[in-house]
């Protein structure tokens, strides 16, 4: 996969150290709500999943949507194993929602991955490599 892949203005680069405060803050508010997590206390879970989350952008991929002109104004980013064809998380900036860039990230960096389900917080969510989605 190339570095860069242009999205209307926007292009997707690898992330960088500078860009991990964003990407486990946003990551940990947003999963905090899943079932999975309800019973552990803010602290186990908040101390507990941030490392399983440095774990992931130290061993995965990651790749971050950004403005062309600022690299710094990032719009969302996505965190894979390209190995195991598995996406970790796909988060978008709520301001930024609803304009396919999430469904552009998946096209870029999963086109062959076989999706049986995606998850979001406890609901299932159309795949959306299937037809019509």
């Amino acid at each position: 996969m190339e570095n860069l892949h242009e999205i209307h203005n926007l292009v997707l680069r690898r992330h960088k150290k500078a860009d991990e405060n964003l990407i486990l803050n946003s990551w940990l508010r947003s999963a905090r709500n899943h079932p999975e997590f309800s019973p552990m206390s803010n602290e186990l879970y908040y101390k507990e999943y941030a490392l399983r989350i440095q774990n992931y952008l130290e061993n995965a991929e990651c790749y971050v949507l950004c403005e062309f002109t600022d690299p710094d104004h990032i719009y969302g980013y996505i965190v894979f194993d390209s190995e195991k064809k598995l996406i970790h998380f796909i988060y978008i900036k709520f301001p930024f929602r609803k304009f396919g860039f999430a469904k552009k990230l998946l096209e870029l960096v999963a086109p062959d991955y076989e999706a049986t389900f995606f998850s979001k917080r406890n609901k299932h969510v159309f795949n959306p490599f299937k037809r019509g989605f």
